[in-house]
């Protein structure tokens, strides 16, 4: 059984791109102001704060990157207290690891056109969906209640384009304001 995720991801004013919506068909577009790259590092490290905050694992992801490096980081459980070292990179990225680390929350990853248009009719509505720039909303955020959900591809039978990612143990999402 899916829940929705109460709220949006945690921004910092002066951080947050404008692409944060608060979720589903009916989503409002945020008003904070749009990034300033020079306030990223302390922006990211206080967003990952919030993160672990609410009970989410996270990881630091290397700038220019959607992957980890660090050896083991499915298994990384970052502390508030140690937060703030991991995420000092002014170019690095947070990501959020997916599945049991984070109390069973699952990103639906929308990879195409047709994906995009169709899940604020399809998809439940959640409090926590984003998107960059040129895919707004296309990582809708929902908690598996009754156990593990295994992660799933789903691609065109016809081209092997990518449809839909459901991440969710072994995984991990870049989030704003990365």
């Amino acid at each position: 059984m899916l829940s929705s995720v109460d709220n949006t991801l945690p921004m910092i004013s002066a951080a947050a791109p404008a692409s944060i919506r608060a979720g589903g068909a009916e989503a409002k577009s945020n008003t904070l102001a749009p990034p300033n790259r020079l306030s990223k590092a302390p922006s990211c490290g206080i967003a990952a704060l919030e993160l672990i905050r609410r009970g989410f694992a996270v990881v630091p992801i290397p700038s220019r990157s959607k992957a980890p490096t660090l050896r083991g980081w499915p298994n990384l459980r970052i502390t508030e207290e140690a937060a703030l070292s991991y995420f000092a990179d002014a170019d690095g990225n947070i990501g959020i690891i997916c599945g049991g680390a984070s109390a069973g929350l699952v990103d639906a990853d929308l990879d195409c056109t047709e994906a995009l248009s169709i899940a604020p009719l399809l998809l439940p509505s959640t409090g926590m969906c984003h998107g960059r720039r040129s895919k707004p909303q296309s990582h809708y955020w929902y908690f598996v209640q009754d156990g593990a959900q295994p992660h799933e591809t789903f691609k065109d039978p016809r081209t092997g384009e990518m449809l839909l990612e459901l991440r969710s143990d072994g995984h991990q999402t870049i989030v704003p304001p990365s």
